[in-house]
């Protein structure tokens, strides 16, 4: 039910799928105009490695164009995750306890 809920609150989703099965998806809230922050980037960890959350956050990058901020949050000890958002020319504008809050402010390639 609250998963339900957030997902109907969402102003995106946006899924990958592999032989139609989801493998991945991103989630985002924000006014679509100015700011997009990431929610959610999940990708199945059988399928990591395989370009699957880039190409999301590239494609949520292109289906917003006038964005000037794309922001998201991670786990401060993820090192897997911190490593990929920093890949894509993330940078961390908050070093915060347990969080890392990261910023982009041109779209992703």
């Amino acid at each position: 039910m609250k998963l339900s809920r957030a997902f109907e609150h969402s102003l995106c989703i946006l899924g990958a799928l592999e032989k139609n099965q989801l493998v991945g998806f991103a989630r985002c809230i924000g006014d679509g105009e100015f700011i997009l922050y990431v929610h959610d980037i999940i990708v199945k960890p059988l399928d990591h490695r395989k370009e699957i959350g880039r190409e999301l956050m590239r494609r949520l990058s292109l289906q917003y164009p006038t964005i000037r901020q794309l922001m998201l949050i991670t786990d401060k000890n993820d090192d897997v995750s911190n490593a990929f958002y920093q890949s894509l020319g993330f940078s961390k504008i908050l070093d915060g306890y347990p969080i890392n809050h990261y910023f982009r402010s041109q779209p992703i390639d």
